[in-house]
């Protein structure tokens, strides 16, 4: 191993990569949550990258007419279909769901984390991969792989915290949307929050 290599190595192997809240955002105000703190991080940065995860085959770069168009087609569904209501964390609140966002945060010494920005930027997208497992568990991942060209997720990656300071985390946004052809329909929203929340993962009600 070079002396290049075993730096990388320890640099990763110093990385902390943790999940906080998941959070729950209502239908109503998904455009609102979507374009202030997913493509854009307050008035930071407007020009946050975003990048398709799931369907397999347009994963890549989420471009603005993408976006655009996943929403039209989340409007189109509802006028097909009533909403799914879900009783949120059985609290006796009742959610419209729109969307849920599992945020995945790097922690660790800044001039490592600049470094491997810098060297292998590709370690984040993996790091940030394996912790969505993790958090996600067994079920809603069987959930998933049997329907990844059905599934709308897009990932986000930003840098700032709210009070400016750097701060690098990915946003995983998963729609409650499912695609099949010109066929349109919900996501199992009740199987997520009720195995995230059986998993002992916390959910944050947003608005």
């Amino acid at each position: 191993m070079s002396s290049y290599q075993k730096k990388l190595k320890g640099k990763i192997a110093r990385l902390q990569v943790v999940s906080s809240n998941i959070l729950v955002v209502p239908f109503p105000i998904i455009h609102s949550f979507f374009s202030q703190e997913i493509a854009a991080e307050g008035s930071y940065r407007g020009d946050v990258p975003l990048m398709f995860l799931f369907p397999n085959s347009k994963r890549g770069e989420a471009t603005p007419e993408a976006i655009q168009e996943l929403f039209a087609e989340l409007q189109k569904v509802r006028e097909r279909q009533p909403p799914t209501i879900v009783d949120f964390a059985e609290t006796g609140i009742y959610v419209d769901v729109g969307l849920i966002d599992i945020p995945v945060f790097f922690q660790g010494d800044e001039s490592d984390i600049f470094y491997l920005m810098k060297t292998n930027g590709q370690v984040f997208f993996q790091e940030n991969l394996k912790q969505l497992d993790l958090v996600l568990g067994e079920k809603c991942l069987k959930y998933m792989s049997t329907r990844s060209e059905r599934i709308v997720t897009i990932m986000a990656l930003q840098c700032y915290a709210p009070d400016r300071t750097f701060q690098l985390k990915y946003h995983n946004v998963i729609f409650n949307l499912t695609k099949n052809g010109s066929e349109l329909s919900y996501l199992n929203v009740r199987l997520f929050l009720s195995e995230l929340a059986r998993d002992g993962r916390i959910l944050s009600l947003v608005g």
